[in-house]
Formats: C-alpha cells, sequence, structure tokens
C-alpha cells in the first residue's frame, strides 16, 4: 500500500505511562507508514484536582491549554505521531442512573468535539480511517464531519470484567460496534463471547517485539535447586486477578516464591502484600522483562475470567 492513510484513534489507554500498551504501540508501527493523530485518554477534573499530584505523566498544560494541546512525537527511525490532549471532563463514571449518565456523557462529548475538530483540521485529514480503542464512552458521531472511510472498535479486553466500566461499559460498547464497520478483537474467546451475526469482526492476537528477547534466546539455563520454585506473573495487577486462588496457592506453598511484575491498580492486592514469599516489583522497562522472566519455573495469567 503506497498511500498514506490518515488515521485517528481515539484511545481509553493513555499516550504516557510506565507500562506497555498495545494501542499505542500498534500506533507507533501505523506511524511509521501512515499519518496518526493519537487521541489521549480525557483526563476528568478529579484526574486534574486530584490524581496530577501523584501521577506525574498527567499531561496537565496541555490538557488545560496553557502549552498546545496538539503535540508531534518523533519516533524512532524519524516516524512521527501526533498526540492530542483533550480538556478536563466531568467525571461520571460512578453514575448509576442511565438517564443521568446519558446526559452528562452528552456534555462531555461538546466539550472534547471542539479541541478533536480543530486539531483533525489544522492536520487536513481528510476521509480518516477512526479507530475507537476500547473506548466506547465516545463513540464515532465525533467524527462524523470529516466523513470516516472506515470505522473500526479495538477490542482488547472483557469490559464486562472492568471495574470502572461496570455500570454502563457493556451496553455502550455493544452501540459502537453496531456502528463499527468492523471490530477488531485480540483473541478467539472474545470474539466468540462477544460478536453476532450483525457484527463484522476479526482476530488479530497480542504481538511481542521478539528483538527484547534475542539475547534471551542463546541463554544456557542452569540446573536450578530442585526445592526452589519461583512462578512469575507479567502485566497489571488489577481486579482481573484471582486473589482467592493466588492466596490459597501463597498459604499452600510457602517455599515457592510468587513474583508479580506490572503496575498496581486498587487494594486488592493488600491481602497478598504481608506474605514473604510474595514480592510485587512494579512496571519494569519491557527490556529487562526477560531476564525476569528467565528465572521463573512456571508463568501464570491467574485472571477469574
Amino acid at each position: 500500500m503506497n498511500k498514506k492513510l490518515n488515521i485517528i484513534c481515539h484511545a481509553f489507554p493513555s499516550w504516557r505511562g510506565d507500562y506497555l500498551k498495545s494501542t499505542v504501540q500498534l500506533m507507533k508501527e501505523m506511524a511509521t507508514d501512515h499519518h496518526v493523530l493519537y487521541i489521549d485518554y480525557a483526563y476528568s477534573w478529579k484526574d486534574i484536582l486530584v490524581n496530577s499530584w501523584k501521577n506525574s505523566y498527567i499531561p496537565v498544560r496541555r490538557i488545560l491549554g496553557f502549552s498546545s494541546p496538539l503535540e508531534k512525537v518523533v519516533l524512532s527511525g524519524n516516524a512521527t505521531i501526533h498526540v492530542l490532549s483533550l480538556p478536563p471532563i466531568i467525571p461520571y463514571n460512578w453514575i448509576s442512573n442511565e438517564g443521568l449518565f446519558n446526559f452528562i456523557r452528552n456534555i462531555n462529548r461538546i466539550i472534547v468535539r471542539g479541541r478533536i475538530s480543530k486539531a483533525v483540521k489544522q492536520l487536513k485529514f481528510q476521509e480518516p480511517y477512526v479507530v475507537n480503542a476500547f473506548n466506547p464512552y465516545f463513540d464515532f458521531s465525533l467524527f462524523k464531519e470529516f466523513k470516516p472511510s472506515k470505522s473500526v472498535y479495538y477490542c482488547y479486553d472483557n469490559i464486562a470484567a472492568a471495574a470502572w466500566a461496570s455500570k454502563h461499559g457493556s451496553r455502550l460498547e455493544k452501540e459502537v460496534m453496531t456502528e463499527a464497520d468492523i471490530t477488531v478483537y485480540t483473541s478467539t474467546n472474545l470474539q466468540q463471547t462477544k460478536s453476532n451475526k450483525s457484527i463484522k469482526s476479526v482476530v488479530v492476537t497480542n504481538g511481542v517485539d521478539l528483538r527484547n528477547f534475542e539475547k534471551e534466546m542463546n541463554y544456557i539455563l542452569v540446573p536450578r535447586e530442585s526445592s526452589k520454585v519461583d512462578i512469575g506473573y507479567v502485566g497489571s495487577v488489577d481486579d482481573r486477578l484471582d486473589y482467592q486462588l493466588l492466596e490459597l496457592m501463597v498459604r499452600s506453598y510457602p517455599h515457592w516464591g510468587f513474583h508479580f511484575y506490572g503496575r498496581i491498580v486498587g487494594k486488592q492486592v493488600e491481602r497478598l502484600e504481608d506474605y514473604p514469599n510474595v514480592h510485587f516489583y512494579g512496571s519494569v522497562p519491557v527490556e529487562q522483562l526477560p531476564v525476569k522472566i528467565r528465572n521463573f519455573n512456571v508463568a501464570i495469567i491467574p485472571f477469574v475470567k
């Protein structure tokens, strides 16, 4: 494909952070051959007033408009991508009443629409390909004026199992999937669970940058002490984990080491913190992961679903 496409990704994952995100990686790859606008996570006024003091990754000045909201980021190989910070929205995930929720949602769409429209016009994106990355709280109507060539919903997780989306996520996701020309899933299980005959979909499984593992591929394993067992997990330590099962394992096998590499979200992790054979390391640069993983006897994905 020789023609450079105009791609707009309205993302749920924030552009900045200390952990790897498939949406960010995909858009970086797209940017090597195409024009890409990455619309960053929509931070709320609560994020600005309360959370920004402890989260240095929130671009407060760009969000509030003190610096240019539209940032040109230079990637490896001299590729570029534009990242747009949206103005603060009204917090509304906590609202149970559907009517009130929809009212605030419409206000939030009005709040962000102006900045999105200005950025798209500034970049002169015509007939863009619009990707909604796990962000059904903002639908494709925001881009209607630009006459998108295609609209794509990118589903990389089970939104029904996400605590932040427990009240309205599933309902909104179904609406966005119906609007989209195609839905991209990261697993066949997600596709089988969510798709129906009216939803056109494909599966694109998560990948890995093998360059990070090349050195470890030639590593010669040294025989280990038979009594030493290390169980490892790599990923976000959040509400998807089966803490009841993990605690049972930790108690039942006190001579086994349980190692968790990834950002910690929520307080459920506290039930494991006091066990001497449990170790939390927080977010680790992806380049360091191969060395950590090679010490695992067993790697686990202890999700509830």
